[in-house]
């Protein structure tokens, strides 16, 4: 990639950093191949992009240009190209090696879970005491899938 497109890879990793939250219109994980995933992005309605910069916002501070990002289709539109061409770029060029290894994985923990039972490919301090999963984490209390919001406490 040359100096203008790591100029431009650096507007994908304004929003996406190594920790913390990302905005969700960003999330290529949908179902399609990567040019309905961008356009996907591209689409995103204007309240959904406010409502994800200000839950960005909450956690780092906004870059200047991200600020207009939800006012300006132009910079929604220049973000999801440079999302094409890191995929292009970064991705694309092992993606059926990754295919290959995930479904190789994908393969054996399936006969693993069927040789052995769920307790064979979990960690040796993860539980599963149906219908109850344990993970020590320091926490007290209980969290319960779907439910009421959990009440824990450190120990």
């Amino acid at each position: 990639m040359n100096l203008s497109g790591t100029f431009a890879a650096r507007l994908v990793l304004d929003l996406a950093p190594a920790h913390g939250y990302s905005p969700n219109f960003l999330a290529l994980a949908r179902l399609g191949d990567v040019q309905a995933c961008l356009e996907q992005v591209r689409s995103t309605p204007r309240s959904g992009i406010h409502r994800e910069m200000a839950r960005f916002a909450g956690e780092r501070p906004v870059p200047g240009w991200a600020c207009r990002l939800g006012e300006d289709p132009g910079i929604l539109q220049r973000l999801a190209d440079v999302l094409g061409q890191l995929h292009a770029t970064l991705v694309a060029p092992s993606w059926d090696q990754v295919t290959a290894l995930v479904a190789a994985d994908r393969a054996t923990r399936a006969r693993d879970l069927a040789d052995h039972g769920i307790d064979h490919l979990c960690p040796p301090e993860i539980h599963w005491n149906p219908p109850v999963l344990e993970i020590p984490t320091g926490l007290t209390g209980e969290l319960h899938l779907g439910g009421p919001p959990a009440r824990l406490h450190h120990q």
